[in-house]
């Protein structure tokens, strides 16, 4: 029985390391974007997305790998904008929504969730709306508004919601224009 507990913590550790190994690519892909190293954020973006590919495989029902993934093909879709490609960005995008979407819906209360899928939809909707796809930017741009407000409603006194909705309000506002 002892063993058994002991094989049960390991594996948690062992899931806890790869965790902050995947955790450790993103924030390496996010300086490279920041520093403009877009060549090197990309290589390193690519290998987060398989790194966490393979640690789902390796434990499919694992949440926080597959958020990983989402975060990971998050910033292929900045990477991918950023160098003009925006179908690419756009596959990204609806790929980290669709990931992003299924774990709110697991979860409907965490807020880290609907963070993520808010801030995907707002990057497919920007994306939409520079391709002068109105229709679709605007559709978008309204769900980015229900799941603001649906964490604004979960969490009053946080400024980063205050701050989604209001963004969410202006891109409504420049569609409109």
């Amino acid at each position: 029985e002892l063993y058994r507990k002991v094989m049960i913590i390991d594996e948690e550790a062992k899931d806890e390391v790869k965790l902050n190994y995947g955790d450790l690519l993103i924030s390496v892909v996010e300086e490279l974007i920041s520093s403009g190293a877009t060549k090197e954020a990309l290589k390193f973006a690519r290998s987060a997305e398989r790194f966490h590919k393979k640690l789902i495989r390796d434990s499919p029902s694992n949440i926080e790998f597959k958020r990983g993934l989402a975060h990971s093909l998050y910033q292929l879709g900045i990477i991918y904008e950023s160098q003009g490609d925006l179908s690419r960005a756009l596959e990204m995008f609806e790929q980290d929504r669709a990931i992003s979407q299924s774990l709110t819906d697991l979860d409907p209360t965490n807020t880290d969730f609907k963070h993520d899928l808010a801030n995907t939809l707002n990057a497919i909707g920007n994306i939409y709306d520079s391709q002068g796809d109105l229709n679709r930017a605007l559709e978008r741009f309204e769900q980015v508004l229900a799941v603001s407000q649906s964490l604004r409603e979960l969490d009053p006194a946080n400024t980063d919601f205050a701050f989604l909705l209001s963004r969410s309000f202006y891109q409504l506002g420049t569609v409109y224009e």
